[in-house]
Parts: structure tokens; C-alpha cells; sequence
């Protein structure tokens, strides 16, 4: 399991989804449906074969996760590596420019969040390998290990 730099996390959990897609891709065609903004699907690599004439495509405000019925889903950097054709990182930069409305001191506290986050599911794959270690140690010995 690749555990993402906390920094990266916090960057993704406070994007303004819906101010990315109006100001940076020019989407003002979307239903405001609360949590959730409603749109006909927006990819340039999508796989609607005659367009897509309903809404078939919704981006979660809180989750920041989208969703199209054709094309899967993802979260917000996925969403823009496929809008403009850029790596996670260049896709983390833009995100960058579209947060919310935060304190530094708030920013700090969500990065650290997922920085223990990390740190307890790394301690706890490690306590399993230990464990599993220590319940075949006589297998190994009886083998000459």
C-alpha cells in the first residue's frame, strides 16, 4: 500500500470543487443538487459516443469525489488529470489554487490528521508482519533458517 504525503491529503480534502470547475474549465451548466453538483459529463477523453445530453456526471462537494455513469470516477486530482492530461503531482499544484476558505493553523491540523492517520496504519501493517514473523518462526527453523 503507497501511504500520499499528508500535505497532498489536505490539499485534496479542501478543494472547492465547485469553484475548480467553474473558474478553471468554464462549467456553468451544473445543478446545485446540495452536497452534490450535477452536469453532463465534461471529459475530453470520455467515452460517450454521441455525447452526453443528460446529466450522467456529479461531483461531490464534501467528498470531493466524482462520478459519471460511462466513465467511472475518481477523486478531485483525478478529475483534473483527466481534464488536462497531467501527472498527480502537476494535478496537486492546480489543486492548490482552488481551496477553500481556511486558516494556516486549520491546514496545519488537517495535514497532521492524516499524517497520524498514516502513521497508525504503518505501525499497524508492521505490527501484523510481526506477528505473522513470530507465528511461523518454527516453520522457518525447522528448515535450517
Amino acid at each position: 500500500m503507497v501511504i500520499m504525503p499528508a500535505h497532498k491529503l489536505a490539499v485534496m480534502e479542501n478543494v472547492n470543487v465547485e469553484k475548480l470547475i467553474r473558474e478553471r474549465y468554464g462549467i456553468t451548466n451544473y445543478r446545485d443538487e446540495g452536497d452534490e453538483l450535477r452536469m453532463s459529463c465534461p471529459l475530453p477523453d470520455g467515452l460517450h459516443k454521441n455525447g452526453d445530453r443528460s446529466p450522467s456526471f456529479g461531483f461531490n462537494k464534501e467528498t470531493r469525489l466524482w462520478g459519471c455513469f460511462v466513465d467511472g470516477g475518481g477523486n478531485a486530482a483525478q478529475f483534473v488529470m483527466r481534464m488536462e492530461g497531467v501527472g498527480f503531482d502537476a494535478a496537486i499544484d492546480i489543486l492548490r489554487a482552488y481551496q477553500s476558505e481556511i486558516t494556516k493553523e486549520d491546514f496545519d491540523r488537517l495535514v497532521e490528521s492524516f499524517t497520524k492517520d498514516a502513521q497508525h496504519t504503518e505501525l499497524k501493517q508492521n505490527n501484523e508482519a510481526i506477528k505473522w514473523a513470530d507465528e511461523h518462526t518454527d516453520y522457518w527453523y525447522t528448515r535450517g533458517y
